[in-house]
């Protein structure tokens, strides 16, 4: 029981994150007027993975319905281990972010080629996003079949 609601907890941590992220991304797109298209691309892969959290909170709240042979697929740390992960790379995302929503930091995005030191450290956060996505469907699909 104590694992379920730990789950639970990195759920609701990850969603508020997520929420939190997003405004930042937000912030740095409406003050620049150019920015590379890995920031579009990182925020929708960050609404994907907010969805499936999403999802899954939804099957957390009702786990007695779930089937219980399929809910055996997936181990208790297996799930801990994505949502440890996903927290740490949207901690890690939120930090640069805040680095580039700083007003100095602003003012030296306004251009396209101020942008070239920071698209490949966002791609790098985008193979993240993706790859947490992939986990978190797996499992999600796994307890729905």
């Amino acid at each position: 029981m104590a694992e379920v609601l730990g789950v639970a907890s990195a759920v609701v941590g990850i969603l508020t994150a997520a929420v939190k992220i997003a405004h930042l991304f937000s912030s740095i797109m409406s003050a620049t007027r150019e920015w590379p298209q890995v920031l579009q691309d990182a925020l929708m892969e960050l609404k994907h993975v907010e969805i499936s959290v999403s999802s899954l909170q939804r099957y957390l709240l009702f786990l007695q319905s779930i089937n219980p042979s399929r809910a055996a697929l997936i181990q208790v740390d297996e799930l801990i281990v994505t949502l440890t992960d996903t927290t740490l790379t949207f901690y890690d995302l939120e930090k640069l972010l805040e680095t580039l929503v700083a007003p100095k930091s602003i003012r030296v995005l306004r251009n396209a080629a101020a942008w070239s030191r920071h698209v490949k450290e966002i791609e790098g956060y985008l193979v993240k996003l993706q790859r947490h996505k992939s986990s978190l469907t797996l499992m999600l699909t796994i307890i729905r079949w």
